[in-house]
Formats: structure tokens, C-alpha cells, sequence
């Protein structure tokens, strides 16, 4: 592909070990909603990446309609990876579980199951749901309720098939209050967090040393991304590295749980289409990030 020769940039080794554990670095595929599965791969392979993240492809949200995860492409997809060790790390989905109606929920449920096939199907170990929405205050202790009955049908189904199923801090459950009461209502192995480190910390103004004292036990995966106060607006997002976001202590916060699942650059270019193309993204978080994980070795 043309474009990979410009991403060619020397890069740091990107298996970072500490204390004998191995962090390792992808990228989510809502930095490059344009590209396809075969350019995505490629790219990463090109920069070092290990990994990839699968939200967005084919012009769609929906990861079950994908073409490189299908049944007819699924040997040709697997061996396309092993060639150029790039792994899928997570496949996301738009599950949620705060509809107030039953049947909605139960529909969620068998969605979430079909996604959880899909990832045992192509040896992908994370799939990721949401909470998403309390609408009142009121409403919350039942909403939780919901979430977790969805976590745990999930987690259940889950369990043999090498699949963990993750709650992201996203939509109201950005509080990670909320987050550790549903994680502690359904009890698992099979189910964790995946710990969007931007969120909390812009959103609620939360110190990643509280995060990790809240949710510690459950983080299996993280998404990473930088931002800066703007003027005439709450914040925007920069480039890793350029903005204001404590990633150094962040991944102190990490380290001291022994985290050892992957750091995904998750660059919004899906719902912010203003924001630099990944052609000027990608390249600058692996480097960034290797220099932070050696500095503080």
C-alpha cells in the first residue's frame, strides 16, 4: 500500500516489559474509519503495532458485519495476520444494557452473545459492551442492577470459550464509582474493564491513582488519547504527547496492579472528522509511549 511508505519511521522496541510483564501497543480502527481491514493490518505491521482494536470497518459500527471476520474470510484473515504478527486485541460492540425494557435488554444479551462467538471464532480474547446511560439519579441502584444481569448472562457465556467480556468507562459510566459496584454485583473472571484512561480523568477530574484504587482488580485492557482546555469549548483532542493529559502517571498508576494487557491509542477520527488524519497520528504514539514506559522503568 503507497501510504505505508510514509509511516516508515524508526521505531523503539514496542513490547515493553516490566517486572518480567509485557504491556504492548495497538490502535482502534476509529482513527482510520476509511481504511480497509487489508490497510489497517498493513499499517500497523509497518509502524510496529502488534495490535489492533476493531470498532470500525467496511462503513460500518457493526463488527458482526465485518467481511475480514466473516466465515467465508475467516482463514484467509487469520493467516494474513499470522504473516504479519499483527493480533486482533479487542472487538467492540455497541451492547448495552440500560434500556428499561426487558425484551431490549434480552435482545442486547443474544447481540452480545453473537459478538462472543465471533471473537472465540477468530481467537480474540477481549469484547467490549457498554453500561451507557442513567438517566435520572433516582434511576441509578436499578440501572446497575440491568448492567450487571447483562455482564453476568455475558461473563457466563463466555467463560469456556477464552473470551473476556470488558465494561468501558463510557457514557455514565465514565463514573467509576458506578463501574466498581457493577464489577462487584457480578464477579467473574470473565468479565473486566477496559479503562478509557482520558475519561475519567477529563471528565470527572479523577486522578488515575483513584481509578486504579477503584477498578484495579478488573482493568484487562485501556484506551489511551490526549486533549487540552480550549477556549469557547470544554477541551479538544491533540495528538499523544501534545496535550495535557498525565500519561506518566497513569502508567505508574498501571504499573503498580502489574498491568500487562495493551495500551490502544483510540484517535477519534469516526465522531470527530475535524481532528488530524491517522496518517499524522499513528505514527507519533508508539514512540511517545516507548519513551514514557522507559523513562519510568
Amino acid at each position: 500500500m503507497d501510504s505505508i511508505s510514509a509511516f516508515r519511521i524508526t521505531l523503539y522496541a514496542n513490547n515493553f516489559v516490566h517486572r518480567g510483564r509485557f504491556m504492548k501497543l495497538a490502535f482502534s480502527t476509529l482513527g482510520c474509519p476509511e481504511w480497509s481491514f487489508a490497510q489497517v493490518v498493513e499499517t500497523a505491521h509497518a509502524l510496529g503495532y502488534p495490535g489492533v482494536e476493531l470498532r470500525f470497518l467496511d462503513g460500518s459500527l457493526d463488527m458482526l458485519k465485518a467481511e475480514a471476520l466473516s466465515s467465508r474470510t475467516r482463514e484467509w484473515t487469520q493467516q494474513f495476520l499470522r504473516e504479519l504478527k499483527v493480533e486482533i486485541c479487542c472487538l467492540d460492540s455497541s451492547v448495552k444494557f440500560d434500556s428499561p425494557r426487558a425484551a431490549a435488554r434480552a435482545t442486547q444479551k443474544q447481540l452480545g452473545f453473537e459478538f462472543i462467538d465471533r471473537a472465540a471464532a477468530m481467537g480474540i480474547p477481549l469484547v467490549r459492551v457498554f453500561g451507557d446511560q442513567v438517566p435520572e439519579a433516582a434511576d441509578a441502584p436499578r440501572v446497575l442492577d440491568w448492567v450487571a444481569d447483562g455482564l453476568r448472562s455475558l461473563g457466563n457465556y463466555a467463560a469456556d470459550k477464552g473470551v473476556t467480556v470488558l465494561l468501558e468507562t463510557h457514557g455514565d459510566f465514565i463514573d467509576t464509582a458506578r463501574v466498581r459496584t457493577v464489577m462487584e454485583k457480578v464477579d467473574l473472571p470473565s468479565v473486566g474493564v477496559l479503562w478509557d484512561t482520558h475519561h475519567p480523568w477529563r471528565l470527572y477530574g479523577e486522578a488515575p491513582s483513584i481509578t486504579v484504587e477503584r477498578l484495579g482488580p478488573w482493568i484487562k485492557h485501556t484506551h489511551w488519547k490526549d486533549s487540552v482546555a480550549a477556549e469557547g469549548e470544554a477541551w479538544r483532542y491533540v495528538p499523544f504527547g501534545e496535550g495535557e493529559f498525565p500519561a506518566a502517571e497513569t502508567l505508574a498508576a498501571l504499573r503498580s496492579i502489574d498491568y500487562d494487557g495493551w495500551l490502544c491509542l483510540e484517535w477519534e477520527k469516526k465522531w470527530h472528522p475535524e481532528i488530524a488524519e491517522p496518517e499524522q497520528v499513528l505514527p507519533g504514539f508508539a514512540p511517545r509511549m516507548n519513551e514514557l514506559l522507559t523513562a519510568s522503568a
